[in-house]
């Protein structure tokens, strides 16, 4: 696993984002598992809001791995708002075959779409939608339908007061 990601502040308002991250996959016919699994990772955080990679499991015992090439926008209008724009993607590290038939790795392709109001001290409001767009090879580790819509919208409110404070 290793991830390499950067940020450019274009001016105060205005910063860009790129990235990529790969985790090894085992190829579905070599016989050999070399695939890595975060475990208890912060998917969410790092492969996409919709959680399709590493929150379950790959179907039929596949780990293909993942290679997620990222790009972003965020806008910070005030102190109290910012908005972020995000697209994914994501590409199996490993082979893949369905039926002896070599898959390409492509898997799809998303798009992260996010507002965050900190309304007072230790609450913020959060508001978001995704959508993703799946391949058949999608279809193949994951289950599913390429063709059918994919996309989810949240709200969160999240309160986090400082409980203790040690200086030191």
């Amino acid at each position: 696993m290793w991830s390499v990601n950067g940020a450019y502040r274009i001016d105060p308002q205005w910063r860009i984002l790129a990235g990529i991250d790969y985790l090894s996959g085992a190829d579905s016919q070599s016989g050999k598992y070399k695939a890595f699994n975060p475990l208890y990772g912060t998917h969410h955080k790092f492969y996409g809001a919709m959680d399709y990679f590493y929150a379950s499991a790959f179907a039929d015992g596949y780990n293909p791995g993942l290679w997620d090439t990222q790009v972003g926008l965020s806008f910070q209008p005030s102190q109290k708002v910012s908005l972020s724009l995000n697209y994914h993607y994501f590409a199996t590290a490993a082979t893949v075959y369905d039926e002896d038939v070599k898959q390409n790795k492509g898997l799809g392709s998303e798009i992260d779409l996010q507002v965050d109001w900190n309304i007072m001290k230790d609450v913020r409001l959060s508001a978001g939608y995704s959508t993703l767009f799946g391949t058949a090879t999608m279809q193949v580790v994951k289950g599913g339908n390429p063709s059918h819509w994919q996309d989810w919208g949240w709200v969160s409110i999240n309160v986090n007061p400082k409980v203790f404070i040690a200086k030191w």
